[in-house]
């Protein structure tokens, strides 16, 4: 149950950083 607490918060930190960086690489393109 730790093991998947953790991997689950690990995984939606991942995926938080990833949607900023898409955000980011999306600005870029349209400059």
């Amino acid at each position: 149950m730790i093991i998947c607490f953790i991997y689950c918060k690990a995984m939606g930190k991942v995926e938080k950083w990833t949607n900023e960086y898409w955000e980011e690489q999306k600005k870029s393109l349209q400059h």
